[in-house]
């Protein structure tokens, strides 16, 4: 008999053991990453209004010491307690940001964050790394570096005669649009034209061109026009206008190097005959 309760003692222990395994086996949850996961949600979320020597609600959140020190309404959070955080409370009452409350995956990792202790990561945190909805960062679109895509396949190898038509033809297909019918002639060059140098062709060189039936003819008047037109230095000034119009007003002392330089990068580009440099 003393064999058959060991052997019921053993089933009964295999089977509790079956049943926390589970819990106890199951992993725990990835720990958050504070510089790849909340620096760039407070870098282009938070820190344009609380940064700096006048921070928003006196509350900086660009280093842990700054953190750590609170705001006018004291801490910003409980370490490990998110419910009791005044950071979290104005985050999940929507108040904060104001004008964009964060998206609920970002809110998610906030509060997870402070659970997990509230541990910051690289002091201090680089504003300047990440785009916010007001300037470009290191991670703006334009700043990334040159590489060399792999145009996708054509859904109409007929309307592709290169490859950025293959870029445009797969966002239309992936957006539901097709191209609008092809231009005639006479609406081609005078878009050349005003795309160019802003004045429309004369009529005898629409006539010309609307009597040019070669397969290169729109190739061939686009270099014409280019070499009609000192096109790297035209673009370079039309550049700078554009640059002073976006900015309302004159290039300052830190600018004009900068501007400079772009000019003197399209004149050689121009004076080499490679085209229109950017």
């Amino acid at each position: 008999m003393r064999w058959r309760e060991r052997l019921c003692s053993a089933v009964l222990l295999s089977g509790a053991w079956l049943c926390a395994a589970p819990g106890a086996l199951a992993p725990a949850a990835e720990p958050i990453d504070f510089d790849k996961q909340i620096a760039p949600i407070f870098a282009s979320r938070c820190l344009d209004c609380h940064n700096g020597s006048e921070p928003k609600g006196k509350l900086n959140l660009a280093s842990a010491a700054a953190f750590t020190a609170g705001g006018e309404n004291g801490p910003a959070v409980v370490a490990g307690k998110p419910d009791e955080s005044y950071l979290w409370e104005r985050i999940e009452a929507g108040e904060m940001p104001p004008k964009k409350p964060l998206p609920e995956n970002e809110r998610a990792l906030i509060k997870a964050w402070i659970a997990a202790g509230a541990h910051w990561g690289t002091d201090p945190i680089d504003a300047y790394r990440f785009t916010t909805a007001v300037r470009a960062g290191a991670d703006w679109w334009s700043l990334q570096p040159l590489v060399r895509p792999q145009p996708p396949a054509a859904v109409d190898p007929a309307s592709v005669s290169n490859p950025i038509d293959a870029f445009l033809q797969a966002k239309l297909v992936e957006k539901k649009l097709g191209l609008s019918p092809a231009a005639d002639r006479r609406t081609l060059i005078r878009r050349l034209y005003f795309d160019l140098i802003g004045l429309p062709p004369t009529p005898e060189e629409v006539r010309q061109f609307a009597a040019d039936e070669s397969a290169d003819a729109y190739k061939n008047l686009v270099l014409e026009v280019m070499d009609a037109l000192d096109c790297g230095l035209y673009q370079a000034e039309c550049r700078v206008r554009m640059w002073q119009m976006k900015k309302f007003g004159p290039l300052t002392t830190v600018e004009k190097p900068w501007v400079e330089h772009i000019l003197d990068i399209i004149r050689k580009d121009a004076s080499r005959k490679l085209g229109c440099g950017f």
